[in-house]
């Protein structure tokens, strides 16, 4: 149902919230949503190819690694662009919503490949070697594991990038609500924090040789800090966004990155590069981004990027476990494990993930009171 006039307590609250998001530089009211935006999957295209081949190449160091930045400062763009949407219409955050939207988005396709798995899994490391990489996995602990013990589990040490982003996702919104109640009369304090916060952690995480795990989260989550605080701030950097030069120098950037990165591995100025050039991209593309946009809007990259999620997903236990089972190499079984890692991802996502997204979608619009969703079309949150 569609709402043409909000009841007295619901304009009220939005007047609120679209004053706090005013002065916080975002005016989202008076912004245009987000929509669906295929230049974002076409970026996820790329991020995704680079994780992928800095897998399959080891020994040889790509610098494939920025892939995994790229995804955090998209999804602190996006997630918080759906925060402030939501806010600005109703003057709350629907915390029980968001937290089995992104529930529904990540858990179920995660078990699959679990399930699915567990035969080579099994082969591998064994049962309880298997039910702890599932265990860490599965309850999103793998980055904390890792921290603390300087080691990964066989198979599954990727999934370290899945539980900082849950952690985020359970932190954050939590975070933003406080942050509006709390800084009223000067929200750029909290924004002005959150950058501090977002720029210590980059900095850190680009020292090298300081000995503090790569996956530690106090110098991993620095892109997704500083995509929210994009979010925040859009409407005071969306006209120069719109500059030719922005989206080249966002991808130059990125390009320096895995140049940098491949020396470096994960440390140095590979990371700041990489974040920086994210940055600019992302800002060039969602208000605008000329050719560069065009190019990510090449259908075949956004089909990649659709399925991003499950590719990441799937391809490193598979290059994992039949290196070991063959004796060979991640870049010697590629041929196999690749292809395989394509036809699972399609089939999870078109069994598993499309149809559980569609089932949400359609139960969210039928809700008493809803009012066009969450604000950002389609796919905007995907990982």
């Amino acid at each position: 149902m569609t709402r043409t006039t909000p009841p007295p307590a619901a304009a009220s609250s939005e007047h609120g919230a679209a004053q706090a998001a005013t002065a916080l530089g975002t005016a989202p009211l008076g912004a245009a949503p987000l929509g669906y935006l295929p230049q974002l999957d076409g970026l996820r295209g790329i991020a995704v190819a680079l994780v992928i081949v800095h897998h399959v190449t080891p020994p040889v160091e790509t610098g494939g690694w920025i892939g995994v930045h790229v995804f955090f400062v998209l999804s602190g763009f996006l997630i918080t662009s759906l925060l402030l949407r939501e806010h600005a219409r109703t003057g709350r955050i629907d915390l029980v919503r968001f937290s089995l939207r992104r529930a529904l988005r990540l858990y179920p396709p995660l078990l699959t490949a679990l399930l699915v798995l567990a035969p080579l899994g099994i082969a591998v490391s064994g049962v309880v070697g298997y039910a702890k990489a599932s265990g860490l996995s599965g309850l999103y602990l793998m980055n904390l594991y890792a921290t603390f013990t300087g080691s990964g589990v066989q198979g599954w040490a990727h999934t370290w990038t899945l539980a900082l982003e849950e952690q985020f996702y359970l932190v954050w919104p939590v975070v933003f609500l406080l942050a509006f109640a709390g800084a009223r009369r000067s929200p750029r304090i909290a924004v002005g924090a959150l950058t501090a916060l977002a720029l210590a952690s980059i900095v850190a995480g680009s020292l090298p040789d300081t000995g503090v795990s790569s996956v530690n989260p106090l110098v991993s989550a620095g892109g997704l800090a500083i995509g929210c605080v994009l979010a925040l701030t859009r409407s005071s950097w969306a006209s120069a966004a719109r500059h030719a030069l922005v989206a080249p120098a966002g991808v130059a950037a990125l390009a320096a990155a895995v140049v940098v990165g491949g020396v470096t591995h994960k440390a140095g100025p590979g990371l700041a590069l990489a974040v920086l050039g994210s940055v600019l991209l992302l800002a060039a593309l969602v208000e605008g981004g000329g050719r560069v946009t065009r190019w990510l809007s090449w259908s075949p990259l956004v089909a990649v990027g659709a399925i991003s999620y499950e590719l990441y997903l799937w391809h490193y236990p598979l290059l994992q476990y039949l290196t070991a089972i063959t004796g060979g190499t991640p870049a010697s079984i590629a041929w196999i494990a690749l292809p395989a890692t394509v036809v699972a991802s399609v089939l999870s996502h078109r069994f598993v993930s499309a149809p559980l997204d569609a089932r949400f979608k359609a139960r969210l619009a039928a809700a008493p009171g809803a009012r066009g969703g969450m604000g950002v079309g389609t796919g905007a949150a995907r990982r």
